[in-house]
């Protein structure tokens, strides 16, 4: 099970904290996406920094393209790229 849902039609990202309850967040509370490349053996990884500060690791691996092509439609402008190792 994914802890993060992506909804483009709602246009919301929600998050199923394991201890709280879920929440839900419009795109509009997403100040940055931050793509991290593979390398040297740590994958690939998806970063959403929110509007209150928080940093979260939307998804890491295999699932990382599909979640950076869904947000892409609506936020392409808000999309980073991070330096290699970082």
């Amino acid at each position: 099970m994914n802890p993060t849902t992506i909804d483009q039609v709602d246009r919301t990202v929600t998050i199923e904290w394991p201890d709280q309850a879920t929440e839900s967040l419009p795109f509009g509370a997403i100040v940055q996406i931050e793509h991290a490349r593979a390398w040297d053996g740590a994958p690939e990884e998806l970063f959403i920094a929110f509007q209150d500060g928080r940093r979260l690791l939307l998804s890491q691996g295999s699932t990382v393209q599909k979640h950076s092509e869904l947000l892409k439609a609506w936020l392409s402008d808000r999309m980073v790229e991070l330096p290699v190792g970082e």
